[in-house]
C-alpha cells in the first residue's frame, strides 16, 4: 500500500507545481526525511512538502496515509479512531426498545473483523453514499469500547465514512474470500425475476456457486434491473441435489453489483432450464387439507409434484390436460416431488393427435378408450376457493370388465356434467354444508356408472368426453 500511496502523492503534488519535476519532489521529500531525523516516512514526508509549497492535500488522503492502525491494534478507550477496512455486512436499520435508530456495519481487514454501530442522524449522514458489502472505506472519527465482553466501535458526531478505490484495500481479503468462509454472506447472479403468486413478494431465479436456485425476495430486497451480479446477506440457502432454493426474510439485504456479462447469462439461462421438469401436464388434485398435486407425464412415468399452498395451484386451474409442461425447479421428496413457492411453469400445445391413436372399448392395454361404460369403485372429491377461484378437482378409481383407471379432472365441463350442478353453486353454500355434500356425493358415487372417452395413460384416464349413466343425486 505504500507504494501506491506515495505515487499519488507525488502526482496530486506534480498536477499543481507542473514545473518541479518527480525527479525534485522525490530529493525534497528524502532531505525532509533526514532533516526530520527519520521519524516520518515517505508518505508523511511527502504531506509535508506538499504544505511548504502551498499545495492542499485533500483531508482523505491525510487519512488514508496517516491511518496505520489495523483492527486487531485496537484496544477498548480509543477515541479519534481513523483506519481502513472492507465492508462485510450491513444491518438495519432497526429501532431499539429506547426509541434510537440504529445500523450495524461488520469491517474487516487483514487481521481481523469488527462491528461498527451507527447511531440516529449519523445514520442518514454516513449511509448517504450507498455503501454495500465489498466496499473499501476510510473512517474517520471512531472510537472503540467493550460491549457485553467484546470490542465494538462507534462513530462521533464528528466522524465520517469515506468510499475508497478499490485497489486502498486490496491487501485486505475481498468479499468474494469471504462468501466462501461464510454461510450468511452469499454472492450469485440473478438471470430472472417476477411476480410471485404470494401478495408482496419477487421470484428470483438464477445461481450461486454455479448451482441454480429460485428465492422468493421480500419488499425490502427487490431489484430493479435484471440480470445482475448480486451480494445477498442474511438470507438460507437451502441445498438440493439439483437446485437450492433461497429463503429470504425480512432482514435480509440483497445488492446488486452490476451487469454479469451477456455470455454468462446465457450459459447460466441454458443451464438453469436444465433441471426443469418437462412432461404432459395431466391435471391436479386438491389435498383434504391445503394444497394438492399436480401429474405430470415424463419419461414414461406419472410424476406427483407436491404443493402445499392453494395459490400455488391457480395458474393450473384454467390450463387444459395433455399440453407441454415445463416446470420447476423441483425438489425430490421420497417418491414425489415438491413445488416450493417460487416456480417457473410455462404451456405450449398439445401433443397428442387423437386421429393416430388406435381406438378401444376397454381399459386394458389401452391408449385411448371411446365410449366405454365403467363403474366407480372408490371416490374423492374436494372443492376450495382460492381467492376469487372456485377450485374442485375429483378422483375416481374407475373399473371394466378388463382392468381399472384412475380418472382425475378439476375441469369444470365434465365436472358440472357428471353432478349436474354449476360449481360456483356449491361454493355459494356454507363450508360446513359444503363438506357435507362433497362427503356424500363421495359415498354416493361408489357404484355408479360413467360413460367415458379419453387417453389412458399409465392408468392415469384423461377424459376427452363423460357421461354419467346413473344420477348422483
Amino acid at each position: 500500500m505504500s507504494k501506491n500511496n506515495i505515487e499519488r502523492l507525488i502526482k496530486i503534488i506534480i498536477e499543481q507545481k507542473p514545473k518541479l519535476s518527480k525527479e525534485e519532489l522525490l530529493s525534497r521529500i528524502e532531505e525532509k526525511i533526514a532533516q526530520l531525523g527519520g521519524i516520518v516516512d515517505k508518505e508523511g514526508a511527502a504531506i509535508l512538502v506538499a504544505k511548504e509549497l502551498g499545495i492542499q492535500i485533500p483531508r482523505e488522503e491525510i487519512l488514508l496515509n496517516t491511518s496505520k492502525l489495523e483492527i486487531a491494534d485496537l484496544v477498548p478507550g480509543l477515541n479519534n479512531i481513523s483506519l481502513i477496512a472492507r465492508i462485510a455486512k450491513i444491518q438495519g436499520p432497526y429501532t431499539t426498545s429506547s426509541g434510537r435508530k440504529l445500523v450495524i456495519l461488520e469491517i474487516y481487514d487483514k487481521t481481523r473483523s469488527v462491528v461498527l454501530k451507527i447511531w440516529d442522524d449519523m445514520i442518514e449522514k454516513i449511509l448517504s453514499k450507498e455503501l454495500k458489502p465489498g466496499d473499501c472505506v476510510l473512517i474517520e472519527g471512531a472510537y472503540s469500547k467493550r460491549f457485553q465482553g467484546n470490542l465494538e466501535l462507534g462513530v462521533s458526531s464528528i466522524g465520517k465514512i469515506h468510499k475508497m478505490n478499490a485497489h486502498e484495500c486490496k491487501e485486505i481479503p475481498s468479499i468474494e474470500y469471504i462468501a466462501n468462509e461464510r454461510d450468511d454472506i452469499l454472492l450469485g447472479v440473478i438471470i430472472e425475476q417476477a411476480k410471485s403468486l404470494k401478495p408482496m413478494y419477487t421470484c428470483v431465479f438464477g445461481f450461486i456457486n454455479d448451482k441454480p436456485f429460485a428465492g422468493n425476495l421480500p419488499e425490502t430486497a427487490s431489484l430493479s434491473v435484471v440480470p445482475q451480479k448480486v451480494i445477498i446477506q442474511d438470507a438460507r440457502l437451502i441445498e438440493t441435489n439439483s437446485a437450492c432454493y433461497l429463503n429470504l426474510t425480512q432482514n435480509s439485504k440483497i445488492y446488486a453489483l452490476g451487469a454479469p456479462e451477456e455470455h454468462l447469462v446465457q450459459e447460466l439461462s441454458s443451464k438453469f432450464d436444465e433441471i426443469l421438469l418437462r412432461g404432459l401436464y395431466l391435471g391436479y388434485e386438491l389435498s383434504r387439507q391445503k394444497g394438492g398435486r399436480i401429474y405430470i407425464y415424463s419419461n414414461n412415468n406419472i410424476e406427483k409434484v407436491l404443493v402445499f399452498d392453494d395459490y400455488l395451484l391457480v395458474p393450473f386451474s384454467e390450463k387444459s390436460p395433455l399440453e407441454k409442461l415445463s416446470i420447476g425447479p423441483c425438489y425430490k421428496i421420497n417418491n414425489s416431488k415438491k413445488l416450493r413457492e417460487c416456480f417457473k411453469a410455462s404451456f405450449s400445445s398439445k401433443t397428442i393427435p387423437q386421429n393416430n391413436i388406435t381406438k378401444s372399448k376397454y381399459l386394458y392395454n389401452a391408449k385411448y378408450i371411446e365410449n366405454t361404460e365403467v363403474v366407480i369403485t372408490s371416490a374423492r372429491i374436494i372443492y376450495r376457493i382460492i381467492g376469487d377461484r372456485h377450485l374442485m378437482s375429483l378422483r375416481f378409481k374407475v373399473e371394466d370388465s378388463s382392468s381399472f383407471g384412475i380418472l382425475i379432472s378439476n375441469q369444470k365441463v365434465y365436472l358440472e356434467k357428471i353432478f349436474h350442478q354449476k360449481i360456483e353453486a356449491i361454493g355459494d353454500l356454507p363450508k360446513n354444508v359444503r363438506e357435507e355434500i362433497l362427503r356424500y356425493l363421495e359415498h354416493e358415487s361408489l357404484g355408479k356408472r360413467l360413460i367415458i372417452s379419453g387417453y389412458v395413460i399409465r392408468h392415469f384416464i384423461i377424459p376427452t368426453q363423460v357421461s354419467p349413466v346413473d344420477s348422483f343425486l
